[in-house]
């Protein structure tokens, strides 16, 4: 016998649809109002089903065996995404300098770098890491800006890269950019490399995002990033760009006239897509005086997508037909932030906190390239040490596994954020409906 997931979303989009989400699973599936009824109501007979096979609900995850506990299955889950011992997931903070001067950025403006020490530590630690058992690398190349330190940046993927080679070692480097310096030829050179995947913000409209992510010498920046990412739709080579829009009260009101600009240069290359995330008071001096600009309304998001979805632009969403656990590397065993000094953080939006900074600060690579850790700071960083039986019964619980996704906020900022996670699962989960209906039209 089987029963409902009790990690099902039930819902009808505004195409009038109905579909189930499966947050465990990831899946979403729309279904006549037959079959999606049963489920709902939880009547097990294969004559609800409506041609659906049995099979096939379960492997979606819609319905489960009745001894099956899917309480386990997450906790199982969020055990074996952290505490991996085969994975390393680094970020490097190349720099704190940037080039531009974003709004609503929460860093404070240092300009401290890797130095030749830190480079030599890091690149003795992976060498060590992957003789001992990592099998799978990701590194996420951040700042500031990382590249204003393009030069290290290249050597050290060059460095990494050799050593993955020589140990037959899975890796995926990954860049956080504004993409003003991201010319061609340095963006040729770092796919060599393995780093594949990109996220470029721009705020819209080149009004709008002057605006928002002025250069620091005044001027904009819009023009030379759309020129680099022109340049760049050019080269015949895998990667993946995924072009964030930060969207504020400001540029909210002329979105669909850049996502109309953005389906005209890069619709017809699916390695090109858009992301949209609201601004957020993500702490730090500036969005203090442009709290005006921070978006408070998850609608505001969920209409953005919806007019994306019906202009066929590419667009990704997290959620879409993925069952991997999108836990913070934060709360992952071997998840490390790396500063210019070699010191060893836990959590990037925390090291520029005034309050808990030190919290995330948990070691140093040494000379040897052995990393250091103190264990009392570490397990405040692994362990969700509170009671979670409020959390089984909630939809959401597979996606955020009990503040996994941002143990920053919960233990030290006391935000749980259930609402918000529900809701974000609630819209996502109708646009993949959306997306899905789209498919099957063209199918």
């Amino acid at each position: 016998m089987s029963k409902a997931s009790r990690y099902n979303i039930y819902g009808e989009n505004t195409n009038g649809k109905k579909y189930i989400f499966n947050s465990y699973t990831r899946q979403c599936e729309l279904l006549d109002d037959k079959v999606f009824q049963a489920i709902k109501d939880n009547k097990q007979d294969e004559q609800n089903w409506s041609g659906k096979s049995r099979s096939e609900l379960l492997k979606k995850g819609f319905i489960v065996e009745d001894h099956v506990d899917e309480i386990e299955l997450v906790d199982h889950k969020f055990n074996m995404a952290a505490y991996a011992s085969d994975m390393l997931d680094l970020t490097f903070v190349m720099t704190h300098a940037c080039n531009l001067r974003c709004i609503y950025c929460y860093q404070q403006g240092a300009t401290k770098s890797f130095t030749d020490e830190t480079q030599k530590r890091v690149i003795k630690y992976i060498e060590h890491s992957v003789k001992n058992g990592t099998r799978k690398l990701f590194v996420n190349w951040f700042g500031g800006e990382p590249l204003v330190e393009a030069e290290r940046v290249l050597k050290m993927s060059e460095e990494i890269y050799e050593i993955v080679k020589k140990y037959h070692v899975s890796y995926i480097g990954r860049m956080t950019s504004n993409g003003y310096l991201l010319e061609k030829d340095l963006f040729e050179k770092l796919i060599s490399y393995r780093t594949i995947n990109f996220m470029i913000t721009i705020d819209g409209t080149k009004e709008h995002h002057d605006a928002q992510r002025p250069h620091k010498s005044g001027g904009g920046s819009y023009d030379k990033i759309i020129n680099n990412l022109l340049a760049i739709k050019s080269i015949n080579k895998r990667f993946v760009i995924d072009v964030r829009v930060n969207v504020s009260t400001e540029n909210g009101k002329d979105i669909e006239e850049f996502v109309d600009e953005f389906k005209r240069l890069f619709g017809d290359d699916k390695r090109f897509n858009l992301v949209f995330e609201a601004v957020h008071d993500w702490k730090g001096e500036r969005i203090g005086e442009h709290m005006e600009s921070v978006v408070a309304d998850a609608d505001v998001i969920k209409e953005i997508y919806e007019i994306s979805i019906k202009k066929d632009i590419p667009l990704r969403n997290y959620l879409e037909y993925s069952t991997e656990v999108q836990i913070c590397p934060a709360v992952k065993k071997t998840g490390f932030i790396i500063d210019g000094e070699a010191n060893v953080f836990k959590c990037e939006m925390a090291m520029s906190d005034e309050v808990f900074g030190k919290e995330s600060l948990v070691g140093y690579i040494d000379q040897s390239g052995k990393m250091v850790l103190d264990t009392v700071k570490e397990a405040k960083w692994l362990t969700r040490s509170r009671d979670l039986s409020m959390c089984y019964d909630c939809v959401a619980y597979p996606y955020c596994m009990g503040g996994g996704q941002c143990n920053y906020g919960m233990k030290f900022h006391h935000e749980l954020r259930c609402k918000d996670n529900v809701d974000y699962l609630i819209w996502s989960s109708e646009m993949l409906s959306m997306k899905r209906e789209e498919e099957l039209w063209i199918e």
